[in-house]
């Protein structure tokens, strides 16, 4: 089970907590690096629990000494409260509580709330954090500075204006801890890096993704410049592909064949985080076009950056501002909050292009998503009987979603859509076909 976990601060002010759902069966040991990337700790120094066990006190360490609990013997399911201590030198004490067990199947572990900002960890506890957020209001206001505090705030943070001091030390990027936890949680829970380790074929995968490093400088370019290319749509899309043309067999267990329709998803999203200006019809302009259609790999006529030249874009745009992950606002197109939260995870993506894809067919066309899906797969040459060839209402918009989700060839037509390899794996899982 899911529960809902609150992590608080103790003496914080302003307050500074998270909120997170997590399996019950996570043991102490393992959601210590989540609660550092939760709230900004490095990780480098030391830490404990403390909790009570039939009304006494009880310490849980990674190595314990004597009186104390091995912290890998409890898991969050275990407990009724209990305070994280980092660094028991400094004064950092987390009280960890359970509100309860959520009713909805989220990813695990996956941030809901951020309140306050993450840790100075130098200062050594939130007492010296109150002190320099209280400084950075004096100064971004205009008087004197205090010259107990002021010395002490400018060593332990980085040269910006009090504007930025004071944002700093009031509230943290929701989509930034979001995205530490996600990756903290990835290496520890999934294991991926013992399963690829042992595998035969590791030495040879690794040669043959250092060639495509080698053959792509504008990804070298990216990895040199951006600094987010983990965020990059093209990267992404590029990344995607190799892997997902490689490893079928490390992938199949998890997203494969859903790999390609997870990245260009995230590609879409990931590309309006910041907000992406629409020409005066609404339509996206030629720059972003281009981007973005490089990005999924889809078909453009030269000179011809119109996104009404790139259907498979615009149903793809259309599909995710109908999953309320696209907002337009005074003729600017922007991914919302859901959407950044959503795409940290790529099961979450995945079990939402699920969900959404039978929902669009049944409002927006009022079709009936199983019997679309049975079409395309027959268009596309998967030997349904005739009896269930009932077309959508929209076909032409159909098939350029399937496009945009790497389900069907970019070159494809309404006429003769090519499924790609994945895309014949996805519509045979979907439709429970032999």
């Amino acid at each position: 089970m899911i529960l809902t976990l609150l992590m608080s601060l103790e003496g914080s002010r302003p307050e500074i907590s998270r909120l997170i759902n997590v399996e019950d069966d996570v043991h102490l040991g393992e959601f210590a690096p989540v609660i550092d990337a939760a709230f900004g700790f490095s990780g480098m120094a030391t830490h404990l629990y403390m909790g009570t066990s039939d009304g006494e006190p009880v310490l849980y360490s990674p190595n314990p000494s004597d009186g104390e609990l091995d912290e890998a013997d409890v898991t969050l399911g275990d407990m009724d409260s209990v305070t994280y201590v980092y660094d028991t030198s400094a004064n950092w004490n987390i009280k960890l509580e359970i509100l309860g067990i959520t009713d909805v199947d989220t990813p695990s572990p996956m941030l809901i709330d951020v309140q306050g900002p993450d840790v100075i960890e130098p200062c050594g506890g939130p007492e010296l954090m109150t002190a320099f957020h209280t400084e950075a209001r004096r100064l971004s206001a205009g008087l004197s500075p205090d010259i107990k505090v002021s010395p002490l705030l400018l060593s332990f943070m980085p040269v910006m204006s009090p504007e930025r001091l004071v944002q700093r030390l009031s509230q943290a990027d929701h989509t930034t801890v979001a995205e530490r936890i996600a990756f903290t949680a990835e290496n520890l829970f999934l294991d991926a890096t013992d399963d690829f380790s042992d595998s035969p074929s590791a030495p040879e995968m690794s040669n043959e993704f250092d060639s495509f490093m080698d053959e792509r400088p504008d990804l070298q370019q990216i990895l040199s410049l951006d600094p987010n290319p983990e965020r990059n749509p093209t990267l992404i899309a590029a990344l995607s592909e190799f892997f997902s043309d490689r490893t079928p067999e490390i992938l199949e267990d998890t997203l494969y064949p859903f790999t390609r329709i997870v990245a260009n998803i995230r590609t879409f999203i990931y590309h309006c985080e910041v907000p992406v200006r629409l020409t005066a019809r609404g339509k996206l302009r030629s720059p972003d076009v281009r981007s973005l259609s490089d990005a999924l790999s889809l078909n453009v006529a030269p000179g011809n950056h119109r996104e009404e030249a790139v259907p498979a874009l615009g149903a793809l745009r259309t599909f995710l501002q109908f999953a309320e992950l696209l907002d337009t606002n005074d003729g600017m197109l922007e991914a919302n909050e859901d959407a950044l939260d959503l795409a940290t995870s790529p099961e979450a993506v995945l079990y939402m292009f699920e969900e959404e894809f039978y929902r669009f067919c049944a409002i927006k066309h009022d079709d009936d998503g199983e019997q679309v899906l049975t079409w395309a797969a027959n268009k596309a040459g998967l030997g349904i009987p005739p009896v269930f060839l009932t077309p959508p209402k929209d076909p032409s918009f159909t098939v350029n979603l399937l496009i945009a989700l790497g389900i069907y060839e970019p070159a494809s037509t309404a006429n003769d859509p090519v499924l790609t390899e994945p895309g014949r794996g996805v519509l045979s899982i979907l439709l429970d076909l032999d």
